[in-house]
């Protein structure tokens, strides 16, 4: 097939987008997996499964969870859809320093490819996650709605998902230290001592802890802090905020960060099961354009 911009964009549940988000930007999503009081859910955008209202009280009562990446079926029955409708793919995945979705990604498009050979699957490791992941994405269907063929769409996600810049802060510090963050004697004497870390991606896709501030507004101040130091405030400029069930800090931020600047746009959105079930309620995470992470 011709290089066009005829081509789908997929992306899977761990860019954190709410179903409204999916159709204004025009994508398809991949649901991962999370299991917690012995049940098992689909990450669905529209919260077909379990709502994140629903998730985030099961992690209030300590009820313990894991997730899982999509297998290679998953991603093959989905590819499979787009490819019969005769347009071609451009899937950004989940940073592949947090998970396997990636390589299951292209284990599936390798398998499709000797079936689809005048079609195109096209896989960007995006190395960001929650809507840092999102922003990506959002970059993407703005080149594709501008008519940025798939190649080129492809190339400047690559170019630019270095510049998201993902800056977030935890409640709990426990979380993090279930899922091997941090360490157990941190994680207690953190919390003995109203430490709230402020952690960011680094350019390999991993979380990463900066350093500590003392308090809940403390933290949520350090990450507009941050936003102050690294942005790159550009024309028609965006930024994206999620969080684990605390809108109003979420509020709080973007008060912040729109008092001082001249902002066009700010998407607002909870942290999904996947994410959330790292790092806790109470999740606060910033994502915007920097000169680099």
């Amino acid at each position: 097939m011709a290089d066009s911009n005829n081509f789908s964009i997929v992306t899977d549940s761990s860019a954190d987008f709410s179903q409204e988000m999916c159709e204004k930007f025009g994508v398809d999503v991949v649901p991962l997996t999370v299991q917690i009081c012995g049940k098992t859910y689909r990450d669905y955008p529209d919260e077909r499964d379990i709502t994140r209202k629903e998730f985030y009280k099961l992690l209030r009562k300590n009820e313990m969870g894991k997730t899982s990446a999509p297998n290679v079926s998953d991603f093959y029955e989905i590819f499979e859809k787009i490819l019969d409708s005769k347009r071609d793919i451009l899937y950004i995945a989940f940073s592949s320093g947090m998970s396997a979705t990636y390589s299951n990604a292209k284990v599936a498009a390798e398998q499709l490819k000797p079936f689809y050979p005048d079609s195109r699957i096209l896989i960007c490791d995006s190395l960001c996650a929650s809507l840092g992941q999102g922003f990506l994405v959002h970059l993407a269907a703005k080149k594709r709605e501008l008519g940025y063929s798939l190649s080129e769409t492809y190339d400047f996600v690559e170019k630019e998902k270095l510049r998201i810049c993902h800056w977030f802060t935890v409640e709990d510090l426990h979380h993090l230290q279930r899922g091997g963050r941090i360490s157990k004697f941190v994680a207690v004497a953190g919390s003995l001592l109203n430490i709230k870390p402020i952690l960011r991606v680094d350019d390999n896709g991993k979380l990463v802890k900066m350093y500590s501030a003392r308090g809940r507004r403390s933290s949520v101040k350090e990450l507009f802090n941050n936003f102050r130091k690294f942005a790159v405030i550009e024309e028609n400029h965006t930024i994206f905020i999620s969080h684990g069930d605390c809108a109003e800090d979420a509020n709080t931020l973007k008060k912040f960060i729109k008092g001082e600047f001249k902002i066009d746009n700010v998407y607002v959105n909870m942290v999904g099961p996947v994410i959330g079930m790292h790092s806790g309620p109470g999740t606060l995470a910033l994502f915007f354009l920097g000169n680099g992470r």
